[in-house]
């Protein structure tokens, strides 16, 4: 059984990146607008965006416990 948790995720709203490889690990944040080869981490600048897709990732990563083919009910 893989769970969710442990695997990598990446989401992107607007100029915000968020990536985090695994559990566990500190995720990133990138702006893109102003770094575009997301080169700065900039999460301790703005952790109220990283919280922010951090809770988007985990309520995805639950729909996809429910639904391991991503499909929605």
């Amino acid at each position: 059984d893989v769970r969710t948790e442990d695997c990598p995720v990446s989401l992107r709203t607007g100029d915000w990146k968020y990536y985090r490889r695994l559990s566990g690990e500190r995720p990133l944040l990138f702006d893109l607008a102003a770094d575009p080869d997301e080169s700065y981490d900039v999460g301790a600048l703005h952790p109220e965006i990283a919280m922010r897709l951090e809770s988007i990732a985990r309520t995805h990563a639950a729909e996809l416990a429910r639904s391991p083919r991503g499909w929605r009910h």
